[in-house]
Parts: structure tokens; C-alpha cells; sequence
């Protein structure tokens, strides 16, 4: 079947992130965790690994970045763990970005 492309129809979308997951398989907290890490630990595995510092930023920014550039995305949710939603909220909050549990 082929489209005929004036047909199709470009709709907004909605980028949904989960960053809930304590990181236990991914193993030990890497020696390059950032400063605010003791905030953002999970009782059994140390720092969650949506919050290992990846290059210059955290995991969750460079997926954040990625949806963010997307002209399609017009919002995002970030779904976490209750007791990371504050600093959730704090580091990767935005005008267009929800934090949900």
C-alpha cells in the first residue's frame, strides 16, 4: 500500500520517560557519580542508574535532551520512584516536563 502524503497528518506527541528502576542489574555506582548523588540512592544499589553521570550529564538528561529536541514532542513525562520526584522535579523539571510516580 503506499501513502499518498497528503493524506498523512502530523500529530503531536508526547514523550514518556521511565527512570523509576533501582539499577540492580546494572551493578556497582560508577566512580564519576556527581555531588548530589547521596540524595538519589536507592537503599539496595548505591546511586540509580537514570542518575550515573554519562560524559558531561546524568542519564535521564541525555534521554531528556533527546525528546526535548524532537519539534514533535510537546511534552514529556518522567516517571519515578516517590522518593526521587522532588529532585526529579528540581534537576529535570521544566515548563513542559511532568513528574509523575
Amino acid at each position: 500500500m503506499t501513502r499518498n502524503p497528503d493524506q498523512c497528518v502530523t500529530a503531536d506527541c508526547i514523550g514518556i520517560v521511565v527512570a523509576a528502576g533501582s539499577g540492580s542489574r546494572a551493578g556497582i555506582l560508577p566512580k564519576n557519580a556527581p555531588d548530589w548523588s547521596p540524595d538519589w540512592s536507592s537503599a539496595d544499589n548505591g546511586l540509580e542508574k537514570q542518575f550515573w553521570q554519562l560524559g558531561d550529564k546524568p542519564v535521564l538528561a541525555h534521554s531528556l535532551d533527546r525528546l526535548q529536541a524532537n519539534p514533535r514532542i510537546k511534552n514529556i513525562i518522567i516517571v519515578t520512584s516517590k522518593p526521587n520526584i522532588a529532585g526529579v522535579i528540581s534537576q529535570f523539571g521544566g515548563t513542559n516536563r511532568h513528574i509523575v510516580e
